[in-house]
């Protein structure tokens, strides 16, 4: 999914796809939801973690700078931070409740990540099932590789558009409620996905028939 007239696109590590039914765009922000690809009726895909990853991604700024862990976490202090990383191209997180907010059912340990392509401040998190590896290295090793297919799908920031105003990034890029219903706080209230996100992920750990 390109946004942002392309300057980022928008997706996953092999068998991970974007959810068609999620994706929100508006002028200074755009939402998706990924999942493994066999729960978008493609092909079966060995060694694909059950899992839930969300991508929200803010307007241009010239100024955008990957922020630190601790600046990442700070936001969300009240969830527990477990985990700090400061890793090459992507700030990472550990978060000890709000998982199970957007998925329920789901594991209140999830990861979070921070990045920035082309000026464009991203935001990142993956939810698992309970009890699942999300909530360990697996989850970590997820948002890197997501970050790293989104870096070598997009074009270089030389070629990149400018056709969109710069606004402000920002760090924080969800609710503290755990809600990433509302992953981009520059979506607007009808714009954002709210609780329909819910049902969208619903059955997303079921085995395929």
């Amino acid at each position: 999914m390109a946004v942002f007239g392309g300057n980022v696109v928008v997706t996953g590590p092999e068998g991970y796809c974007v959810d068609p039914g999620s994706v929100q765009k508006q002028r200074d922000a755009a939402f998706a939801l990924l999942a493994s690809c066999t729960h978008m009726g493609r092909a079966p895909q060995s060694n694909v973690w059950p899992a839930v990853v969300t991508v929200s991604v803010l307007g241009r700024d010239a100024g955008a700078a990957q922020p630190t862990a601790a600046r990442l976490a700070a936001p969300w202090a009240n969830s527990g931070v477990i985990d700090q990383i400061d890793s090459d191209g992507i700030s990472l997180i550990q978060l000890e409740r709000g998982g199970d907010a957007l998925l329920p059912g789901g594991d209140p340990r999830h990861w979070r990540g921070a990045l920035v392509i082309n000026d464009h401040m991203i935001g990142l998190a993956v939810y698992g099932e309970a009890g699942s590896g999300m909530r360990a290295g697996t989850g970590r090793a997820l948002l890197i590789a997501a970050a790293e297919a989104m870096r070598d799908a997009s074009p270089r920031k030389r070629a990149v558009q400018a056709d969109a105003p710069a606004t402000p990034a920002k760090v924080q890029t969800a609710a503290p409620d755990g809600e990433d219903a509302k992953a981009s706080p520059k979506l607007s209230r009808k714009a954002r996905p709210g609780r329909e996100l819910k049902s969208l992920v619903q059955g997303l750990f079921r085995k395929p028939a």
